[in-house]
C-alpha cells in the first residue's frame, strides 16, 4: 500500500505541473497578443463557478 501511496503522489504532482505549465503558456499568447493588438481581454467572475454549475444544471 505504501508503494502504491508513493506511485500516485508521484503522477498527481506530475500532471497538476503539467496543467499548470499549460495554462501559463496560453495566458502567455494571450497577453502578447493582447499587448501587440493594443486591446484588454475581457474576463468574467470565476469565483464559485462549479457551484454556480452546478446549480444551473439542477434548473434544468
Amino acid at each position: 500500500m505504501g508503494r502504491l501511496r508513493i506511485v500516485l503522489a508521484k503522477y498527481s504532482g506530475r500532471e497538476g505541473r503539467r496543467v499548470e505549465a499549460i495554462l501559463h503558456k496560453a495566458s502567455r499568447i494571450i497577453a502578447d497578443f493582447a499587448a501587440k493588438e493594443k486591446v484588454k481581454p475581457v474576463m468574467e467572475e470565476l469565483k464559485n463557478i462549479r457551484e454556480k454549475d452546478k446549480a444551473w444544471q439542477e434548473n434544468e
